[in-house]
């Protein structure tokens, strides 16, 4: 029987760009409530916002919290958790103004405070940020910070809803790094409680995102469920997102062929000559060859780093 195809791609890249995006509104109906089960590379070395380098572990973050910013459907800058911003005349000072009402999904409030904390921790030489340089190097203080002064990074909450930066000198993509998932919100207390293992087990993985981790199987998969406390919580139609811990491309062709799978990002290379062609079969050809080599991937359900619908 030929499987059908839902015409929107998965995008996993988080290195050079971070694309968050839209899965079709002709599928709304279907898939209201459901869960939507994929194929990611083994266990993820991490999903700590900060600390993560990783295609897999950035799929899962992406899905799980929102920065300031993001990056729409179309490609462009959108309001994330910040509704507005206001950039100075000379391009130094950029003020956000948060969304009213913005919570984590333990329920709580998430305030200015819970950036400035983030971004500062980014910064902070214990956490060992792989992309601080790429992302705040341009701010003002940045160099005192990454020594071990984090207050002298320039990133303040001037109330609960105000969020305000100043740059060393202007940079005209500050907006696009602003949506990097380097800089999403952690929840200080829950990070500081339980140190690095804060990333590891679902009753501590706090998040801001459409989706929020409840279970975690070492070796099988992790099961991110719908966030109701998300501030657009009504526009996510998926009940669940399963990431299934495939790392077998032979085991994740034979997954996606018992329809344990509905997408697959590693197909078999001798699979792909008969598969070229057919409507589920997709190969990506990433913009950084040197990086990111082409991607044969098979969908059936496919997405993007957001599912809303």
């Amino acid at each position: 029987m030929k499987k059908r195809v839902l015409s929107v791609v998965l995008a996993a890249a988080l290195t050079a760009t971070m694309v968050t995006g839209t899965v079709m509104t002709t599928v709304a109906e279907e898939a209201e409530g459901k869960e939507l089960s994929v194929q990611v590379g083994p266990d993820p070395e991490t999903v700590d916002p900060a600390i993560n380098s990783a295609i897999d572990g950035a799929t899962m973050i992406l899905h799980s919290f929102e920065g300031l910013l993001v990056v729409d459907e179309e490609g462009k800058i959108a309001p994330g958790q910040a509704e507005s911003y206001e950039v100075s005349e000379d391009g130094l000072t950029w003020t956000f103004t948060l969304r009213d009402g913005l919570k984590w999904c333990d329920g709580s409030d998430l305030t200015a405070a819970d950036f400035e904390y983030s971004w500062k921790r980014v910064c902070d030489p214990e956490t060992a940020a792989p992309y601080a340089e790429t992302v705040l190097s341009m701010v003002e203080g940045y160099e005192a910070a990454i020594d071990g002064d984090l207050d002298a990074l320039a990133v303040t909450a001037v109330d609960d809803k105000t969020f305000q930066v100043v740059l060393s000198s202007p940079c005209t993509f500050f907006d696009s790094l602003a949506a990097f998932a380097t800089l999403s919100p952690v929840q200080q207390a829950t990070v500081e409680e339980n140190g690095d293992a804060w990333a590891i087990e679902p009753e501590t993985y706090i998040c801001n995102g459409p989706f929020y981790m409840t279970e975690w199987v070492p070796g099988s998969h992790i099961t991110f469920s719908k966030n109701p406390y998300y501030w657009n919580a009504d526009a996510i139609k998926l009940g669940s997102i399963k990431f299934n811990l495939i790392e077998d491309a032979n085991a994740a062709y034979s997954a996606y062929q018992s329809g344990e799978v509905l997408m697959i990002k590693d197909v078999p290379t001798e699979e792909i000559p008969s598969l070229v062609g057919t409507e589920d079969f997709f190969v990506e050809q990433s913009s950084e060859p040197t990086t990111f080599p082409t991607t044969a991937t098979l969908s059936l359900l496919t997405m993007q780093t957001f599912v809303k619908l």
